[in-house]
């Protein structure tokens, strides 16, 4: 599966990732990496207010509509992802 993160005016990644907690791990340290160079309560804040709401809806739900085929996306304030069967 292959999972590709965005965030407002920090650019875009993205990686492959055998199941759902890979893939959620793989955007929680990307993301991570993308605010490295703010400072801790900025970051602290992304993670909080977006970066775990969509961790938990891409293992709750985006896994399983990637699994049949599908593609799936969701954004939280200026993140989103996206997950390619």
């Amino acid at each position: 599966m292959r999972i590709t993160w965005t965030a407002e005016d920090r650019g875009e990644q993205s990686a492959d990732a055998d199941t759902a907690d890979a893939a959620a791990d793989e955007m929680v340290s990307g993301v991570n990496r993308m605010y490295s160079d703010m400072n801790t309560t900025v970051g602290a804040h992304v993670m909080l207010h977006f970066v775990t709401p969509l961790r938990r809806r891409l293992i709750d739900e985006g896994w399983a509509v990637a699994s049949n085929g599908e593609a799936w996306s969701a954004q939280e304030g200026p993140v989103s992802v996206t997950l390619n069967p």
